[in-house]
């Protein structure tokens, strides 16, 4: 199974970045071509990024894209979906009719590459009020080729008139429907936004936390010295697994005795605590 807990973001324009970030040890690539990439290199950009993605191992290879209500979008993806793309994101996603077109077009350009229908993930990144309000549609939309949710929260606090302050409290009800509308449109845990604070290395590690423990499968990352962090949050410490394993065990000896909840370690262990202790040795096993 893949693994998505860090997802590094790479200017489009620095080829010397872009391998520097397929060697980062993060799980993705997001290769620029929006807000990171000036506008006078978008176009000239484009062919970097399909060698790149030609060219590159490791992690898995995605293409931010500029916004579908840009004249660059078509070109974007007639540009970069080649064999080694693993899928694009898609910046101010909004609305199903912009999700439904996209995909169209991504469906297309995998006919004419010769990739099978649905090699592509389409990410959304929600920015704006419009697509907050619209996400639970966003995640019904019933595409195959979205499996994820992501937001940007510099967009988005701009847009909701909102101060992105450095404990994020403000962020959590945003967080929390992202958790919420993932879970019941069936999709994979979300995608948290990146911490901006390149040097401040406490506040990440609290973020990181606060975000594995609202739901968040990984996290999008401006900087390489974030992965390893990351990668560590996003997978069951070795206490973790150590601890699952043993209410396994107990839940195992509790249904031969007969018996229904349990304690261990003086803590009353019930069936959501089990399910729990699953999880953890599933994701455990997948990250292996």
């Amino acid at each position: 199974m893949a693994r998505y807990r860090s997802w590094l973001f790479v200017p489009a324009n620095r080829p010397d970045r872009v391998v520097k970030a397929f060697a980062s040890g993060a799980d993705a690539v997001i290769i620029d071509l929006e807000d990171a990439c000036p506008v006078a290199e978008k176009v000239a950009s484009r062919a970097l990024v399909a060698e790149a993605i030609a060219n590159h191992s490791g992690a898995h290879a995605f293409v931010r894209i500029n916004a579908a209500t840009t004249p660059l979008a078509l070109a974007d993806l007639a540009a970069v979906i080649v064999p080694g793309l693993s899928g694009i994101v898609l910046p101010k996603a909004e609305t199903l009719g912009m999700l439904h077109a996209i995909d169209w077009a991504i469906g297309q350009f995998e006919t004419e590459r010769g990739l099978a229908t649905g090699t592509v993930e389409l990410m959304p990144l929600v920015e704006s009020a419009l697509g907050l309000v619209d996400l639970a549609a966003i995640a019904r939309s019933g595409l195959s080729r979205i499996r994820r949710l992501t937001f940007g929260a510099g967009d988005l606090t701009l847009d909701l008139g909102a101060r992105w302050t450095t404990d994020e409290a403000e962020l959590f009800p945003l967080r929390s429907a992202l958790v919420a509308v993932s879970r019941a449109a069936g999709l994979a845990p979300p995608i948290d936004t990146p911490w901006p604070a390149i040097h401040d290395q406490a506040g990440y590690d609290r973020c990181l936390e606060r975000v594995r423990d609202l739901g968040f499968g990984g996290k999008m990352l401006i900087h390489p010295s974030h992965v390893e962090a990351a990668n560590r949050t996003f997978m069951p410490s070795a206490e973790a697994v150590d601890y699952a394993r043993r209410v396994i065990a107990a839940a195992a000896e509790a249904e031969a005795s007969g018996s229904g909840a349990f304690q261990l370690d003086g803590r009353l262990i019930d069936q959501v605590n089990i399910v729990q202790a699953r999880r953890v040795l599933d994701a455990h096993e997948a990250s292996r």
